[in-house]
């Protein structure tokens, strides 16, 4: 029972250094896109998903702005009309 909540203990540390970094890193980007993107692949990462999706809310509509999925490979913002920034890591299906 301690083991595991030693286990829990650093796994929470370890999510709470990873969002301190993400914080400090989003606070120094001034490019929006660049900027929502950060914020898109933080909560993949985070949430351990294959995909993503990020829409704005843009004269009271929502606008589509990024879409990323590991497994098939999608990494793309629509603000651009070109490929999102970073590539996607490949991973298994789970």
């Amino acid at each position: 029972m301690v083991e595991l909540q030693r286990s829990l203990e650093t796994h929470f540390l370890s999510k709470l250094e990873y969002l301190n970094a993400v914080g400090i890193a989003l606070s120094q980007e001034r490019d929006i896109n660049k900027l929502l993107e950060s914020i898109l692949v933080a909560a993949k990462n985070l949430t351990h998903a294959d995909g993503g999706t990020l829409y704005r809310l843009a004269d009271g509509k929502l606008q589509f702005e990024i879409v990323r999925t590991d497994s098939l490979s999608i990494a793309r913002a629509t603000s651009t009309s070109a490929p999102a920034t970073a590539r996607p890591r490949s991973s298994p299906c789970r």
